[in-house]
């Protein structure tokens, strides 16, 4: 059967760290929202940048926190466990156990 969680879904306001050059914001800030195994992160993290990972699944965070465990220490790489949505509240979070890894 499938596992149940409940999960913390914010509505994320931010702005992304930067300089602007004419009309272009450059950073080295990049979000990776739906991380799963960490491996696009894996390549941004390789490339030089800073990055801020979303997942909403804890199992999948839990991995790449160990996976990640330098760079978080270092400060190259937050992640967070949580949804994103329009409003602010819990919702039930439905894991399917042959197709979610």
């Amino acid at each position: 059967m499938e596992t149940i969680s409940r999960i913390d879904v914010c509505h994320v306001q931010t702005s992304v760290g930067g300089y602007l050059t004419g009309a272009l914001v450059v950073s080295d800030l990049i979000y990776d929202v739906g991380l799963h195994h960490g491996d696009d992160t894996a390549y941004y993290l390789h490339k030089g940048y800073r990055v801020v990972a979303v997942d909403a699944d804890p199992m999948m965070v839990e991995g790449c926190n160990r996976r990640f465990a330098d760079e978080i220490r270092c400060g190259k790489l937050m992640i967070l466990n949580l949804g994103i949505a329009s409003t602010r509240g819990n919702l039930r979070f439905w894991v399917h156990k042959r197709t979610s890894t």
